[in-house]
């Protein structure tokens, strides 16, 4: 092989190289994006499991449960729970 072809192997290589790279460091990202974000959801409280009105999502950093209750029940059970369709 010339020198023409070795310098366009190596540089082909260096390439790959860099996208495998780039590409792993993306993936990673993404990961820890997904753990911060399991991490910051609540769980879903003991009165509101099967709960067709259960909410469970976060609008500027504060947990909304549900419409009647946003902030969630204070016992162990809810007078509007209903079940799933």
């Amino acid at each position: 092989m010339g020198y023409s072809t070795t310098a366009l192997l190596l540089s082909r290589s260096r390439q790959h190289k860099n996208r495998v790279a780039d590409a792993e460091a993306y993936l990673e990202f993404l990961r820890q994006m997904h753990r911060e974000r399991l991490a910051a959801t609540p769980a879903v409280p003991t009165a509101c499991q099967g709960c067709c009105h259960y909410h469970g999502q976060t609008y500027g950093g504060h947990f909304f449960v549900c419409a009647m209750h946003p902030y969630g029940v204070e016992d162990s059970s809810c007078a509007d729970w209903q079940i799933l369709p």
